[in-house]
């Protein structure tokens, strides 16, 4: 409470009261006075000095700005926070209580692709892609719905459920490593029967590796992923890396690269052997080049520093 001062003595002779001036106006008073005359002796300071001056204090006012913006962020955080564990408290207890979410009312087509999609998740994972273009077109018109937040709660709760990826960035990775388990390589075939969204998905990776592009076009996560279950990036070049440690071997048996075409006991260095040599003459014709052919002139040399003969007389080819 702001306290006024009262002069004493006029009260006594029954006089006016005079009524002092309130103690923190004053204060206040004389607190603008020296502002305001620090403010003229600013303006008889250089200009650069002047200019110091107000950087230091706009920097104090985004300062204060920035922390008033932290605290109401941290509040914002903590609300949410609040609101996701009262969900999963809730969504905990509705489970316990009452089982699985079961879907109403959502039309007959949602619940049968819905249940499509349970299956198949079920049975190849989260991450992998469906072949049928009917759910695939269904899935990703939950995902764009779901993108502009006018997917209903109870769907997403429904799609959450059942471990469904909002979004592809990882869709066929597992479906990959499923390919890799049963073959032992990554190499799908561009055609691939059983999943032809992998393989089209598999031949597009290896085209941006091929062009120099592979890290404009996916993101430096999944490629360290793909990397971490051993993906080919290129066929010609794992083709050839392990045909020419098997021929090293050959070699180090029969002290020489020189595998004749009859050798039915190494019908794949036979095979590998001709498609060299079949390589090479279209390399030494420009014309006839093909861009992606698996020779190159590095790979010449690294055959030549083991004594490959390109014509071998003493076998005929």
């Amino acid at each position: 409470m702001i306290r006024h001062q009262i002069n004493v003595q006029e009260t006594q002779n029954n006089l006016p009261v005079q009524v002092v001036e309130p103690v923190a106006k004053r204060k206040t008073t004389m607190t603008r006075s020296r502002l305001s005359s620090n403010q003229k002796r600013r303006k008889d300071l250089p200009e650069h000095v002047q200019s110091a001056y107000q950087a230091i204090h706009k920097a104090h006012n985004e300062k204060f700005a920035a922390k008033e913006k932290l605290l109401r962020a941290r509040q914002t955080l903590q609300e949410a926070e609040k609101v996701y564990n009262d969900a999963q408290i809730a969504d905990k207890t509705m489970n316990d209580k009452h089982g699985p979410l079961v879907l109403q009312d959502t039309g007959d087509e949602w619940n049968v692709r819905y249940q499509e999609l349970k299956e198949f998740i079920e049975e190849s994972g989260s991450e992998a892609e469906p072949d049928d273009d009917l759910l695939m077109k269904w899935i990703n018109k939950q995902r764009g719905i779901y993108r502009t937040g006018e997917l209903e709660s109870y769907k997403v709760v429904a799609l959450e459920q059942i471990k469904f990826a909002w979004s592809k960035k990882f869709a066929n990775v597992s479906s990959l490593l499923a390919y890799k388990e049963q073959f032992g390589h990554t190499r799908v075939p561009t055609h691939y029967k059983k999943n032809i969204t992998l393989g089209n998905w598999v031949r597009k990776l290896r085209g941006f590796h091929r062009n120099g592009t592979v890290k404009e076009m996916i993101s430096q996560e999944l490629i360290d992923k793909l990397d971490s279950i051993d993906f080919t990036w290129d066929l010609h070049e794992d083709y050839f890396n392990k045909m020419f440690e098997k021929l090293m071997k050959y070699k180090k048996l029969e002290g020489h690269c020189h595998v004749d075409k009859d050798d039915t006991d190494n019908p794949n260095l036979v095979k590998f052997v001709k498609e060299m040599r079949a390589a090479y003459i279209r390399f030494q014709k420009p014309r006839r080049k093909l861009t992606r052919d698996i020779l190159t002139e590095e790979r010449i040399k690294q055959l030549e520093a083991e004594g490959f003969q390109w014509n071998y007389d003493g076998v005929k080819w």
